[in-house]
């Protein structure tokens, strides 16, 4: 499989956020939407990974980043799963640090300097 320059990725909601999903059903991510739709329109190889949809455990989200073998890495940051976010950005340097990770959504602009501590 040839190498995929971006996958953006969704990370899945804490089950104390669990009634987000109820209060607002299940949306896609239009955000990473738009930002895979410019990349690709300039020629990136560019993967979505919904996490709150796929749920994968942490060894199976290594593994797809593992067969994707990503330049970068984004992940969409909000509040309520910041933790899960920087879990996710853990497990990526974890299968390989050569990747780049990128953080972007509404935690990440709010509060940029707390994003870089982790």
């Amino acid at each position: 499989m040839n190498r995929t320059d971006m996958l953006l990725v969704v990370p899945h909601q804490p089950a104390s956020a669990e009634i987000l999903k109820g209060a607002s059903g299940i949306t896609q991510p239009l955000g990473l939407g738009y930002i895979a739709a410019f990349l690709e329109r300039y020629g990136a190889k560019v993967a979505i990974l919904d996490n709150s949809i796929e749920e994968l455990g942490p060894a199976e989200f290594k593994r797809k980043v593992l067969t994707l073998r990503p330049f970068i890495v984004g992940i969409s940051v909000t509040s309520s799963s910041h933790n899960t976010a920087m879990e996710l950005a853990r497990l990526v340097k974890e299968a390989d640090g050569s990747i780049l990770v990128a953080a972007g959504g509404s935690h990440a602009s709010a509060l940029p300097l707390k994003i870089l501590e982790n």
